[in-house]
Order: structure tokens, then sequence, then C-alpha cells
């Protein structure tokens, strides 16, 4: 005759351990997805910041040429053009505005304007260089000038 046993699973270190093995490698699994997707993610946002890189040099280089464009259209332009700060000081110049003065452009920089103008064209001789700008910035005419001992006539 045989005796019915009953199977009763023991839980024991052997056990324990194949369980937490069997948790450990399904997580590892579960980790080594996510670290898949999370490359793949990184591999598609290198892709895109590479495209969009050679788009900003493409556009560097475009703002580049135009600059220089500008550049030399401003500083060897036949007409004498200043650049002033509100204080009226000469903040830049081209090659023409300084020759209308027979000075270097850097003798002329960080410089008042109102200092080469001709003391004939600043009577009243209580005018201030700001009344000079404000003067100057709202003439809606044309003006022209004559330098005449490195001052200007306007």
């Amino acid at each position: 005759m045989k005796k019915a046993t009953n199977i009763v699973e023991l839980e024991t270190p052997a056990n324990n351990a194949g369980e937490a093995l069997l948790r450990k490698s399904s997580k590892s699994q579960a980790e080594k997805i996510d670290i898949l997707k999370l490359n793949s993610e990184m591999e598609d946002q290198l892709a895109q910041l590479e495209i969009q890189n050679k788009e900003l040099l493409l556009l560097k280089s475009i703002a580049e040429e135009t600059a220089n464009k500008y550049i030399q259209q401003y500083e060897f332009a036949p007409l004498g053009y200043f650049t002033l700060s509100r204080q009226g000081v000469i903040k830049d110049l081209n090659l023409a505005g300084a020759k209308i003065f027979a000075k270097d452009q850097s003798e002329m920089l960080n410089k008042q304007f109102i200092d080469f103008i001709s003391d004939d064209k600043k009577k009243p001789s209580a005018i201030s260089s700001k009344t000079f700008l404000i003067y100057a910035a709202n003439k809606n005419a044309k003006s022209t000038c004559q330098p005449t001992r490195n001052r200007l006539h306007v």
C-alpha cells in the first residue's frame, strides 16, 4: 500500500535565493529594456541636435556674410556716417566721416561730436551739444556741410 504524502514546500535559504535570483533576473530584464529605451531616445535627440547644429551653422554663415557686406558698405561709403550716443559722443564713424575732418577714425571715437562743429554754427553761444543733437535729429530738411580747418559748417 502506498502512503499518501502531502507535499509541503518549505521555505529554505535555497528557495529564497532562487526566488531572489528569479526576481533579480526579471528586474534586470526590465532595467535592460528601460536602458535600451533611454538609449534609443538619446540617439534620437542626438540626431535632432546634429540637424539643429547644421542649421545654426548655416544661419551663422549667412549672418556673417550679411554683416560683412553691410560693414563694407558702411565703412567704404563715399559719404560720412557717424553713430552718436544720446549724449552726442561719437561711437562709430566710417572712413569718409573721418576724412571730412582730416583725422583718423581712432582720434574721433568717444569724442563729443559738437567739438567738431564750427563755432559760428553753435550760436547762440550757450547752445549745448544736447540741444544741437536734438536740432539735428529733428531737422527734416537735407543739410550739407563743408569742413573748414577741421571743423564742420552745417
